[in-house]
């Protein structure tokens, strides 16, 4: 496949002049003021920036891709932060110069093995190509056509695959597609909805970073996608069922494994969520109805040779069935092989509380069988909670992020660490009548990293850091971009007392050359 190579600049002076986002000047917050990427305000419209979604680089770089509804079309625009959260580009990258009349198709974004972003979107490159905004009737926009497309940009901002990137023409109406990457493997994903059942479904293509497709022809497999091993994946279905296939799409599994009797009741693109063991298998947790108005949160581990954890049903993640149970989020431990998962309950429709339940992978309930209460309220109106992202830290112990619903668009965002028996370690409370939509959450040994776009009073897309011990300022005098070799000399707290060994949380680590830095334990 032909590969076109072209710098920001004169990328960008070949496409339409575009809006740029309102900008603030961007680094890691140092308290719990979270930082603004992009701003707008209640007349930008509520279609300013949205949809975002972000990426992380293997160094430490942050994608950042969102969409603006522009006079012609729907357009999306490519970031690129460094690891202090400094804008690298003079001006965002106008990724598609073709139109798309709408702003609910969905976007794609990964990175590739080399740190270039890879992005895909669909638009209406063969239907409406050569139409300007002002002729588009509403006939047109109903009968649009979707044209996946997938391109390759890298951190010099080049567009790697050319401008028009890499399309697949015979799809017309495609506007969901994703990205997987496995080493130098690219996985692209497509769903055509439409209602041609010969035509619609699920699409698959490997790319390598060259663009050159790795089969003849689209693979029909659809699902939710998560990395395997041996450059293996797997695929959890609609059906609750489970396949690993190899790189090139062959069965790993002599037949799919099924992991539940009873089918998932969500209507969502990806209705399970996804946790990997870090050893080829999966756990899964997804919602299940058991009646009228009534659903139960189930969850199900697979490891990477199709056997099941906990047995052929399942567990419920709140035993008693006899309550409403919804909006579950999942993590894992692949180190002491534990998997949380975290729900909100409705006791007597005004009685809300957000629990955890921890299972081991071989399906006990490590917190008994109706785990811990993190949080409860009485609320008439029926808000509560929302889990958003969880991740284990330390050894044994666990980050769960929520936020705390007042009323419509009125939150705050919850930020809580667990020790292993369930009990609050501590508590950080961000922000109030904020509005939380499209977390993306990134975790490394030190600190979490959580990204979101508010619609309510503070509109834009936010940014916040957190380290381990929940505090938020980098220690003084202490270069976190320096990399020291050896072991350090000496451990010292951060109000200067030697330790004898590291304390957990924040300490200060010298080394015979003199330099310091902060660890966390």
């Amino acid at each position: 496949m032909k590969k076109q190579t072209l710098k920001t600049a004169v990328a960008v002076a070949l496409f339409a002049a575009f809006l740029t986002p309102s900008k603030v000047s961007a680094q890691w917050n140092e308290d719990k003021n979270y930082v603004s990427l992009i701003t707008f305000t209640e007349e930008d419209g509520e279609f300013y920036a949205s949809s975002p979604d972000v990426a992380r680089t293997k160094d430490g770089k942050f994608w950042l891709t969102y969409k603006m509804y522009e006079k012609d079309g729907v357009h999306t625009y490519l970031e690129l932060f460094d690891k202090d959260l400094h804008r690298l580009f003079e001006q965002p990258i106008k990724v598609n110069h073709y139109m798309t009349p709408t702003w609910w198709s969905k976007n794609g974004l990964a990175v590739a093995s080399d740190g270039s972003a890879l992005v895909s979107i669909a638009d209406s490159r063969t239907e409406c190509k050569g139409m300007s905004y002002e002729e588009i009737t509403a006939e047109d926009f109903d009968a649009h056509s979707f044209q996946p497309t997938i391109y390759k940009i890298n951190q010099d901002g080049d567009f790697e695959w050319g401008l028009d990137g890499i399309t697949y023409e015979t799809l017309q109406y495609a506007p969901y597609s994703q990205i997987m990457v496995i080493g130098d493997d690219i996985y692209w994903k497509i769903i055509d909805a439409t209602e041609d059942w010969e035509i619609g479904g699920p699409y698959l293509m490997r790319l390598d970073n060259d663009g050159n497709y790795g089969y003849d022809e689209f693979k029909r497999i659809g699902g939710q996608f998560i990395p395997s091993t041996n450059g293996d994946f797997l695929v959890v279905n609609g059906m609750s069922e489970v396949m690993r296939y190899d790189r090139d799409c062959n069965n790993v599994w002599s037949e799919p494994v099924t992991f539940d009797r009873f089918s998932c009741s969500s209507m969502a693109m990806d209705p399970y969520q996804l946790a990997s063991d870090g050893e080829g298998g999966v756990a899964v947790a997804f919602l299940r109805n058991m009646g009228k108005f009534s659903h139960n949160v189930r969850v199900q581990y697979i490891n990477g040779d199709g056997e099941l954890g906990f047995g052929i049903e399942g567990l419920d993640t709140y035993a008693p069935q006899e309550f409403e149970h919804s909006y579950p989020i999942i993590s894992s431990n692949n180190k002491t092989k534990e998997i949380l998962v975290n729900f909100i309950s409705n006791f007597d429709n005004h009685n809300f509380t957000f629990n955890s339940s921890k299972f081991s992978y071989n399906g006990e309930y490590l917190w008994g069988d109706v785990g811990k209460e993190m949080a409860s309220k009485k609320s008439q109106s029926g808000f509560c909670y929302s889990p958003k992202a969880s991740r284990p830290v330390d050894q044994d112990e666990w980050i769960v992020f929520y936020s705390d619903n007042i009323g419509f668009a009125d939150e705050s965002l919850c930020i809580t660490r667990i020790d292993k028996d369930g009990n609050k370690i501590w508590k950080k409370v961000i922000g109030r009548s904020i509005d939380i939509w499209d977390t993306n959450l990134f975790c490394d040994e030190e600190a979490s990293y959580i990204f979101w776009r508010d619609e309510n009073k503070d509109r834009g897309i936010h940014a916040l850091r957190i380290f381990n011990d929940g505090t938020f300022e980098t220690p003084a005098g202490i270069d976190e971009n320096e990399i020291y070799d050896g072991d350090p000399i000496a451990y010292y707290s951060i109000d200067g007392k030697k330790l004898a060994t590291p304390q957990k949380g924040i300490n200060i680590a010298k080394y015979s050359d003199g330099k310091t830095r902060k660890i966390i334990k």
